[in-house]
């Protein structure tokens, strides 16, 4: 007898944060979530401060995964390029969010995070 395992289908939706019941939550809240984007151990911004004059935000958008690592994160257009670089070597930093949940189960989430930078 020879059964033919077939694939299980696996759920790649992200949900925005307000379609879901209980959204992501960085260990310590979202206090430590922006001390921790705003001053990384491992990461050094290379720019003098007249390099990123005209925009000191720097908005981040990523996904909380299931297990609540983080993929796909980018900067979004607009920010000063050395301060983006710098905000997204912070988010390599972050660990594991506790993940999002609807109904239920775990869900993927993406995640809009804004982050302003006091360039001295």
């Amino acid at each position: 007898d020879q059964r033919i395992a077939r694939p299980v289908a696996v759920d790649t939706t992200v949900h925005e944060l307000g379609e879901i019941d209980r959204p992501p939550v960085y260990p310590g809240g979202e206090e430590a979530l922006f001390g921790r984007l705003a001053r990384p151990d491992t990461c050094a911004l290379v720019t003098s401060k007249n390099t990123c004059i005209t925009s000191t935000r720097v908005v981040l958008n990523f996904i909380v995964e299931r297990d609540g690592s983080l993929s796909n994160a980018i900067a979004e257009e607009g920010a000063c390029a050395p301060l983006a670089g710098y905000a997204l070597c912070a988010v390599r930093t972050l660990g594991r969010f506790t993940p999002g949940s609807d109904q239920g189960r775990l869900v993927r989430v993406r995640m809009r995070v804004p982050v302003t930078y006091e360039l001295r």
